[in-house]
C-alpha cells in the first residue's frame, strides 16, 4: 500500500487535497512515487478531525453515530417522504438484515445453489474456459476488477476447503490469490484516482464491494485498506455534490442516469450520507445496494470531514488527478517507455491498461 494509515491515505489521495482547509499540519512522503503528500492534520487546534486507522462507529472523526442511525431508520423504516413510491413490504430493510446476518435468513436450498455457483464461477479472463461455456463476462473495467476480486476472495474464504471447478484450486487458494489484487487496486486509486472518473453509475459499483469486504472479509489488513478506498470514493462524491446532484464531468455514464440527478445510481448513497436535498429516496428496493449495504454496516462509518465537505456552503477548490496522461501527439517509437513501471510487455498489466478504457485521454483536451 502507498499509505497504510487511513488518516494519511485520505488526506494524501486524489480529492481531499485542497478540499479541506487544515492547520497545525505535518507533511509525509509518498514512498511509492517519491512525491510529498499534501499537508495533513495532526489533530492540532483548528484541524478538521480525521479518523484513525482502526476507527469504529462512534469514534472521534467519524459521522455522529446518532445521526447515522437516524438516517438508517429513515431509510429502512419510512417511505422517504413519498408514500407513492413505498412498496408493500420494505425489501431494502429485509435485505439489509440478510446482509448483516450473513444470509442466515435464506432457505438452505437457496444457500446451497449460491455456493455451487461460487464454486463453478470463472473468476479471471485467463482462467481455463470450458468448451461448453460461452463466457461474456466483463473482467477488466475499473469497477469490475474490484467486484470480481472481492467476490473471489469472499467465496474462497467461505468455501475454503472446496475445490473450485474451473481452476482446480481450493477456496483458500482462491482467497489467497485475490488478496494481493485487492490491495493493488486500492493502491492504484491512491496513486491515479479513478479511471471511471466521477461516474454517477460506476462509483456505486466501487462502493458496494468495498463495503462488503469491510463487513464480511474477516481480514484486518483488507478491512483497513478497503475503508481507505471507500473514504476516497465518498470524498469524490462529496467534493462534487450540490443539493443532491453529483455535478461533475465524468468518464462513464448513461442516458438513464443523466436526465435528472434523481436518476443517478449514486443518488441514494448521497442522500443517505449527506442529506443535502429535500427530495426523498427514489429507490425503495434492494437494487439500491449502496444505501442498503451502508444501512447494514456495523464496522464502517464515513469521516465527518467528508460529510462536512458535501454540505459546506462556502466555495471550495478541489485538486484531483484521474487516470494516466498519455500524450497522443507524441512521436511513435518502437520501444515506448511504460509509465509508472507498468511494462507494456508484462501480461500481468493487461487488466490495468484495459481498465483505462482510453477515457483518460480526453483529459488532454479539456
Amino acid at each position: 500500500m502507498v499509505n497504510s494509515n487511513r488518516r494519511f491515505f485520505l488526506a494524501g489521495s486524489a480529492g481531499l487535497a485542497g478540499a479541506l482547509a487544515m492547520t497545525s499540519c505535518t507533511t509525509e512522503s509518498n514512498s511509492a512515487s517519491g512525491d510529498p503528500l499534501p499537508d495533513v492534520c495532526d489533530d492540532g487546534a483548528g484541524c478538521a478531525s480525521m479518523p484513525t486507522p482502526g476507527a469504529a462507529p462512534g469514534d472521534d472523526g467519524l459521522i455522529d453515530e446518532a445521526v447515522y442511525q437516524g438516517r438508517v431508520d429513515d431509510r429502512l423504516g419510512t417511505d422517504g417522504g413519498d408514500s407513492s413510491k413505498a412498496p408493500p413490504s420494505n425489501t431494502a430493510s429485509a435485505n439489509a438484515a440478510s446482509f448483516n446476518a450473513g444470509m442466515t435468513t435464506l432457505a438452505p436450498d437457496v444457500i446451497e445453489a449460491i455456493e455451487q455457483r461460487l464454486v463453478d464461477n470463472r473468476y479471471r479472463y485467463d482462467d481455463p474456459n470450458p468448451d461448453n461455456r460461452v463466457d461474456n463476462l466483463w473482467y477488466w473495467s475499473e469497477n469490475h476488477i474490484i467486484i470480481g476480486l472481492v467476490i473471489e476472495y469472499l467465496a474462497g474464504r467461505h468455501l475454503s476447503e472446496e475445490t473450485f471447478t474451473i481452476t482446480g484450486l481450493t477456496g483458500a487458494e482462491h482467497s489467497e490469490r485475490a488478496k494481493p489484487g485487492i490491495l493493488k487496486w486500492i493502491d492504484e486509486r491512491a496513486r491515479f484516482g479513478f479511471f471511471e472518473w466521477h461516474s454517477n453509475v460506476y462509483m456505486l459499483k466501487n462502493i458496494t464491494p468495498l463495503v462488503t469486504l469491510i463487513e464480511l472479509g474477516g481480514d484486518e489488513e483488507l478491512a483497513v485498506a478497503a475503508a481507505m478506498a471507500l473514504d476516497l470514493c465518498l470524498v469524490d462524491l462529496a467534493a462534487h455534490t450540490h443539493a443532491g446532484s453529483y455535478t461533475a464531468p465524468r468518464g462513464r455514464t448513461y442516458k438513464k442516469d443523466k436526465m435528472t440527478s434523481r436518476d443517478e445510481a449514486t443518488f441514494g448513497v448521497s442522500k443517505f450520507l449527506f442529506d443535502d436535498t429535500d427530495f426523498g429516496f427514489q429507490n425503495h428496493t434492494d437494487t439500491d445496494t449502496g444505501t442498503t449495504y451502508l444501512c447494514a454496516a456495523t464496522s464502517y462509518r464515513p469521516p465527518r470531514a467528508v460529510v462536512d465537505m458535501a454540505v459546506a456552503e462556502a466555495p471550495g477548490v478541489v485538486r484531483e488527478r484521474h487516470g494516466i496522461l498519455v500524450d497522443d501527439a507524441a512521436p511513435v517509437t518502437t520501444n515506448p517507455e511504460a509509465p509508472f513501471g507498468y511494462d507494456f510487455d508484462d501480461a500481468a498489466n493487461l487488466s490495468f491498461w484495459w481498465s483505462l478504457g482510453a477515457v483518460g485521454l480526453s483529459l488532454i483536451h479539456i
